[in-house]
């Protein structure tokens, strides 16, 4: 991904994902078929043929779950495109297969809804060999359809259902698409369905809450607090699983960034391993000298308390990062790699709280510096993420939506049992009492009717 070679990625993740999903699968499949007491079950991202597939299998309510959005729209583009490298778009094929985009410097705007049918076609083509091997591991193969054209008709249905809507009863889509994203990010694209903005409820969070259990995934210690307090509110750069061929050179720029513009910094370490350690004590010293002094490294960090705590956040743009950093109430400045990092960017330009800054793998500290001191003197950013901050804390978060809505789904499904139950039969009435049963087996022949013979009342017993 850090070359561009998006096509090359995707396939590799569905190598993966085909190589994974026997042994995933089978164990979600063992857990909850041995489980009376399952009614639902909530399948993200890459398992989400799961939920398909449990629905037809066990009759139970079952969602698939996405952290980012797929809905077809001309507001912003598929994400195999970044708006900020024509060669994702001059290289793509128009659906009639001719090449249109060659020569363009800019993105096709009026082409995106026609290309995020294009992503979502190769995609649900990617899963088909998925959803099968998930139907197999679920002793559940004869209850999707056989035809590779109508499995991926039915997950084009689960993905897009205003446009690929069916009604054949085999493609018939069980499960739910549901979104854990706020609608307030997408608030422009006055093309998506209300339908579809019904299935955005909201992010989710880690928010260490003491009614359960208080255990957040990443700690807040005291080193922490003690650098908070020490100072002016600091920078927040951090890139969580995104590496480099040369992580160190991600480490120099966060530092040289930091003091170009004047300001403190929490760096994550994160998977690159970012340390004080990465930097040359010969060519880097008077970076090192500053980071000493100005400059927090630490290995986890917890997004909730931190941000708000600092005076911007500097990220890839993950949805789980953007979503705190939308939650913070601070500017945002997205350096991303690929996928939707590039729409959380785009967003955050078009909403007015942050800046999109370069591609990951172009990081460097003097284009950073610029981007920091912009969205920290000029207040017109600030002010967008208050007003995000705020729409986004008047609601319940996504995960208590998403309960909510798979409780009156599985109300609803009780209701529709009890429905069809069939009527309770209607005993006959007992015979004579001087007709007894000879046995249990003996009650009914194979008309219904009872089976009797006349014993003496002295013979019982």
């Amino acid at each position: 991904s850090e070359i561009g070679n998006f096509s090359e990625f995707l396939q590799r993740i569905a190598a993966v994902l085909g190589e994974n999903t026997e042994s995933e699968i089978t164990a979600v499949w063992s857990a909850i078929s041995n489980d009376p007491k399952a009614v639902g079950v909530l399948a993200s991202s890459g398992h989400f043929c799961l939920a398909e597939v449990l629905a037809r299998k066990l009759d139970i309510c079952c969602a698939a779950v996405f952290f980012s959005p797929f809905n077809p729209t001309a507001e912003f583009p598929p994400y195999m495109i970044d708006t900020r490298n024509p060669k994702t778009w001059q290289e793509l094929p128009a659906p009639d297969g001719t090449f249109p985009y060659q020569e363009m410097q800019e993105p096709p705007a009026e082409a995106y809804r026609d290309l995020w049918m294009g992503l979502l076609t190769n995609l649900c083509t990617m899963w088909i060999a998925v959803l099968k091997g998930t139907s197999e591991c679920c002793d559940a193969a004869e209850l999707v359809p056989k035809d590779d054209d109508k499995i991926l008709r039915m997950l084009l249905s689960l993905m897009a259902p205003d446009e690929v809507p069916v009604e054949e009863e085999e493609m018939r889509v069980r499960a739910e698409k549901l979104l854990l994203l706020s609608p307030s990010v997408i608030n422009g694209a006055q093309d998506v369905s209300e339908a579809e903005r019904d299935k955005m409820l909201g992010f989710v969070y880690d928010i260490c809450d003491p009614k359960y259990g208080g255990a957040a995934m990443s700690p807040f210690d005291e080193k922490m607090e003690r650098f908070l307090e020490a100072g002016e509110e600091p920078v927040y750069l951090g890139w969580g699983s995104m590496c480099r061929l040369h992580n160190e050179e991600v480490c120099r720029a966060a530092v040289e960034a930091c003091m170009i513009a004047g300001k403190r910094g929490v760096i994550l370490g994160g998977w690159a391993q970012l340390s004080l350690d990465m930097l040359d004590p010969d060519k880097d010293a008077e970076l090192i000298e500053y980071a000493k002094e100005k400059i927090l490294f630490t290995k986890k960090a917890n997004h909730i308390l931190l941000f708000p705590r600092c005076c911007c956040v500097v990220t890839h743009g993950g949805a789980g990062t953007s979503a705190a950093t939308f939650r913070s109430g601070k500017p945002g400045i997205i350096t991303p790699v690929w996928w939707d990092q590039n729409f959380f960017g785009d967003r955050f330009e078009a909403i007015g709280n942050g800046l999109r800054g370069p591609h990951f793998g172009k990081l460097n500290g003097p284009e950073l510096a610029e981007l920091i001191t912009k969205v920290t003197t000029d207040p017109s950013y600030t002010e967008a993420a208050i007003k995000i901050r705020d729409e986004i804390l008047s609601k319940d978060f996504g995960d208590v939506m998403a309960a909510d809505r798979m409780h009156a789904r599985i109300e609803a499904k009780k209701t529709e049992r009890k429905d069809k139950a069939p009527a309770a039969a209607v005993e006959p009435p007992l015979p004579p009492k001087d007709w007894m049963l000879r046995r249990a087996s003996s009650f009914r022949n194979s008309s219904g009717e009872y089976c009797l013979e006349r014993v003496p009342s002295g013979r019982l017993g």
